[in-house]
C-alpha cells in the first residue's frame, strides 16, 4: 500500500508545479432486457450522443449532460493493465492516445506494489497529454477522511490537480445505502464543486439495485457498470435504464472479460456493447500491444459495420450459458479488480 502523506498541501503543490501548462488546463435467471440497438459508430438519443470521429478514426460520443466526450474504447487500468511488465506498460499507453483512445481510468487500488501503482504509470505517461484525455479514479474507501487523504494521493501520482471524472467506487449490495447518499456523494461533490473534479459518478459490478437507487436520488454525471452479451446481474433494465432516462454518461465494463475464446470474438462483444443505447464507452483492460491494436481495430470499424437487433439476439445467444461465475472470474464472491 502507498505510505501517508506526511503534507497533503506540500505534495499537490509539487504534483501542479510539474505539471505542463496543457495537464494544467485542462442474477442468471433474472429476466433478461433486450434494446432496440444504436446505430453503428453512433449512440442513442440519452447518454451516447454519436460525434464525429476523431483524427485516428475512432468515433467517439458524449456522456450525457456532463460536458465530456470520449472514444468508444477506453483503456482500464486494473488486473490486465498491470500485467504488463515494464517498459511494456510505457509503449502500450504510448500507443492508446496515439491510436485516439481518449478515455482513460484507473482507481487508488489497482497496484502490485508502491513502483507498479496504475495510478503511477498513468501519470507518468499520460500527464503531457492531460488537456487531451478524460482522465478517471474513484473514491474507494467509505470514511470520508480516509477517502480524502487517498484521493489527494491520488492526484499526486497521476500529477494533476484534477480529474475529469471521480466516481464513488465499487457499489455493493452490503454497502449503506444513507451512508452512500448522505456521506461519499457529498464529499465527491465537494470535489467537483472545487474543481478537482469535473463530473462524478458511481461504478458497480454488483449491486444495480443500490445503483438504480442512487440514480435516483443523487445528482450524479456518469455512471461505469457491467454489461455484457450475457446480461448477468441485469444492469440493462435497471440502473443503466435509470441512468439513460436522467441522460447521465454511461460507461460499460467488463464486456469482453471471461467471454472471448468461448466461441464469441472480441469483435462481436465489443460491437454489442456499442449498439446498447445509451452507452457511450466500452472499457477494456489490455494486456500486451497486439491485443490493444486489435481492439483498436475494432473501434476504428465500427462505423462501417451493421450490428441490427438480429446480430445482437446471436451474440447473446452465443454467450447465454457463460452468464454467472461460474465463467465470469470478476463475478466470484470476493472478486476486487486490481489488487494482486
Amino acid at each position: 500500500m502507498t505510505k501517508p502523506l506526511t503534507s497533503r498541501r506540500q505534495l499537490l503543490k509539487g504534483a501542479a508545479a510539474g505539471l505542463t501548462a496543457a495537464s494544467v488546463a485542462g442474477a442468471c435467471d433474472a429476466q433478461v432486457h433486450h434494446s432496440e440497438p444504436a446505430a453503428p459508430g453512433g449512440g442513442s438519443t440519452a447518454g451516447g450522443g454519436s460525434q464525429p470521429a476523431g483524427p485516428s478514426g475512432i468515433p467517439r460520443r458524449s456522456l450525457g449532460q456532463s460536458g465530456l466526450s470520449v472514444s468508444i474504447l477506453g483503456f482500464g487500468g486494473g488486473v490486465a493493465f498491470l500485467d504488463n511488465p515494464e517498459p511494456e506498460w510505457e509503449l502500450l499507453l504510448d500507443e492508446a492516445v496515439s491510436s485516439g483512445i481518449t478515455y482513460f481510468d484507473t482507481a487508488p487500488v489497482y497496484y502490485r506494489d508502491d513502483d507498479l501503482h496504475s495510478e503511477a504509470r498513468f501519470g507518468h505517461v499520460l500527464a503531457p497529454h492531460r488537456a487531451d484525455i478524460v482522465l478517471a479514479t474513484k473514491l474507494s474507501a467509505r470514511d470520508p477522511e480516509l477517502a480524502k487523504s487517498i484521493f489527494e494521493e491520488s492526484l499526486v501520482r497521476l500529477r494533476t490537480d484534477h480529474v475529469d471524472i471521480l466516481y464513488v467506487h465499487q457499489i455493493r449490495p452490503e454497502d449503506n445505502l444513507e451512508q452512500l447518499l448522505d456521506v461519499m456523494v457529498p464529499l465527491a461533490e465537494s470535489y467537483k464543486a472545487q474543481g478537482m473534479a469535473r463530473a462524478i459518478g458511481i461504478s458497480s459490478m454488483e449491486s444495480p439495485e443500490l445503483s438504480t437507487e442512487m440514480i435516483r436520488r443523487a445528482d450524479l454525471d456518469v455512471a461505469l457498470f457491467s454489461f455484457n452479451a450475457t446480461y448477468w446481474q441485469n444492469f440493462a433494465a435497471t440502473a443503466m435504464a435509470e441512468a439513460r432516462a436522467k441522460d447521465m454518461g454511461l460507461i460499460v465494463m467488463k464486456v469482453v472479460n471471461g467471454l472471448v475464446k468461448n466461441g464469441v470474438t472480441a469483435d462481436e462483444l465489443l460491437g454489442h456493447a456499442w449498439s446498447e443505447p445509451g452507452v457511450a464507452c466500452s472499457l477494456v483492460g489490455h494486456t500486451g500491444l497486439a491485443h490493444l491494436r486489435d481492439n483498436v481495430s475494432h473501434a476504428r470499424s465500427w462505423g462501417q459495420s451493421s450490428f441490427d437487433a438480429h446480430r445482437r439476439r446471436e451474440v447473446e445467444s452465443k454467450v447465454a450459458h457463460l452468464a454467472g461465475p461460474h465463467a465470469l472470474p470478476w463475478a466470484r464472491p470476493g472478486y476486487t479488480d486490481g489488487v494482486v
